[in-house]
């Protein structure tokens, strides 16, 4: 997606950067205890970029 220069604050970046930042170092040391769900969290995550492009429809 993309999103013009000046429509999202710096501000609210920055804070969605720091949430994301603090939410993989919370369960950082669970999934080194289970690297299965290492490669499932990748999954998961690789199959729902994929088909969010995938589907894209232009506006």
């Amino acid at each position: 997606m993309h999103i013009e220069p000046g429509i999202i604050a710096q501000a609210k970046i920055v804070l969605a950067n720091a949430s994301a930042v603090g939410l993989v170092a919370y369960y950082a040391r669970d999934l080194l205890r289970q690297p299965a769900d290492i490669v499932r969290t990748l999954l998961a995550a690789l199959f729902f970029s994929l088909f969010m492009q995938s589907f894209h429809v232009n506006v």
